[in-house]
């Protein structure tokens, strides 16, 4: 029972805050032993684990030196740029770390913002040879972002060399992952979320103490409401714009033919995609049949009915667009049909995403061990994961890219988020910074009552 002053606002469920306060344990101790000289926290979300992670590692090991701290600025916007150019060049997740070459860092990075990394950050850019170097995050559902991150900081500040000698390491720790317990749970089946993470432009941004004004930097700016209301009147402009493509590209006839139907071939593509046809199956071992079947059998219980949703939803779209030769950003939408539409849209590809995680795969071959009593040794299985990719690239390659269907899959976002920046800039302009720093004050008494 907790006897504790404070009026939670942000961390309110004390099971979390429990399960806060046990992992921290866990990843100090993870921390002293692994003799790690530097922590790299990600901005924003991993701000307050430092606060946990320091305050923890007081009260557990006293006057020892918490080691040296810095926080890094690469979010989605910056992985996202890694992950789509990735998939244009053939590479998926399985390929992902292979393919985050120094090259390819600088090459989306830019050299000059590097450079200002390396100036800025003397702590890594000194490390003495050997340092044990520890990225931190606070929620990680494929790992992919921390394999970026890591990428991005070897090729900013790594010196390894062939035999090791004159090196610094990286290694990647995350708080919380999709297969640890309850923490961070939501009430969104399968989503993590910290208490305290919001969208960039949430009603309590800023709540972490910093705010990403450029994306594009490393470093992360401190709160400043002038900077952060110009960026929302960019940002409406942007959507104002990319709203009007969308339906010029939706009302455009090119070569005789619509953009709908375009968008209905490529879903039709996916629902009519076999799996299971003899020219694909030829020759095949008994272990690889039965995992095309177990791919298959999830492709036409969760995919295909899934993609028949979505061409549900498009005809009654198509049919109403059609009609009007001339919609225009000002005229009243659709509203049901779009929304059906997105909805139908968001189901499908988390059908297909979830085929990238390492639990759906595992699921296949814990049902093929189970079939066949034994526990595949690795010089087996490896083999036959290349072979559950070859199936899997198949369906990933009718995930939908056009520019017809992505017009349409960006009408209600951009509608939805024009309204609501309208909304948040008139909130912003009556706030001060004496007001942001209450909600980061409150959430930093929150995070150290954990500790205590």
């Amino acid at each position: 029972m907790e006897n504790n002053p404070i009026e939670y606002q942000t961390l309110t469920d004390p099971d979390q805050r429990d399960l806060m306060a046990e992992r921290a344990r866990k990843m100090v101790e993870q921390i002293k032993e692994g003799g790690y000289t530097n922590l790299v926290f990600l901005d924003k979300s991993a701000r307050p684990i430092q606060t946990l992670l320091r305050d923890t590692w007081k009260r557990e090991y006293g006057q020892t030196p918490f080691p040296l701290t810095n926080f890094v600025n690469i979010g989605t916007e910056i992985t996202d740029k890694f992950e789509k150019d990735s998939e244009k060049t053939g590479f998926f997740s399985e390929d992902f770390e292979k393919y985050l070459t120094p090259e390819k860092v600088e090459q989306v990075i830019g050299r000059n913002e590097m450079d200002r990394l390396r100036n800025d950050y003397k702590y890594l850019s000194d490390a003495p040879d050997g340092s044990q170097i520890l990225i931190i995050d606070e929620y990680s559902a494929t790992g992919n972002s921390l394999i970026a991150v890591k990428k991005i900081l070897e090729a900013i500040f790594g010196r390894n060399d062939a035999a090791g000698i004159g090196s610094i390491y990286f290694d990647t720790a995350a708080f919380a992952s999709a297969d640890s317990d309850t923490l961070f749970a939501t009430s969104k089946p399968g989503k993590r979320k910290a208490p305290w993470s919001v969208g960039e432009f949430d009603k309590r941004y800023g709540i972490t103490g910093i705010v990403d004004n450029a994306t594009e930097r490393l470093i992360a700016s401190k709160m400043d409401i002038p900077h952060r209301i110009a960026k929302i009147n960019e940002l409406i402009i942007e959507h104002e714009h990319d709203r009007k493509k969308a339906l010029e590209v939706l009302t455009h006839e090119e070569a005789g033919r619509s953009a709908w139907d375009k968008i209905v071939d490529e879903v039709q593509e996916l629902s009519d995609l076999d799996l299971m046809s003899a020219e694909n199956s030829n020759g095949e071992t008994a272990n690889q049949k039965r995992i095309r079947e177990l791919v298959n059998d999830y492709f036409v219980t969760e995919i295909r009915p899934a993609a028949k949703r979505l061409l549900g939803a498009i005809a009654p779209l198509a049919e109403n667009f059609k009609a009007s030769k001339s919609l225009t950003p000002e005229e009243q939408l659709p509203t049901d049909l779009l929304n059906e539409f997105t909805t139908a849209l968001d189901a499908l590809n988390k059908t297909i995403d979830k085929m990238r995680t390492n639990g759906w795969q595992g699921s296949i071959f814990d049902t093929i061990e189970s079939e066949i009593g034994v526990e595949l040794p690795w010089k087996d299985r490896e083999p036959l994961e290349d072979f559950v990719f070859s199936i899997k690239k198949r369906v990933y390659q009718c995930k939908f890219n056009s520019k017809e269907v992505k017009a349409l899959a960006s009408i209600v976002p951009n509608r939805n988020s024009i309204q609501y920046l309208q909304d948040l800039r008139s909130t912003t302009q009556k706030e001060t910074d004496i007001d942001r720093q209450k909600r980061v004050n409150q959430l930093r008494a929150e995070i150290k009552s954990i500790v205590k």
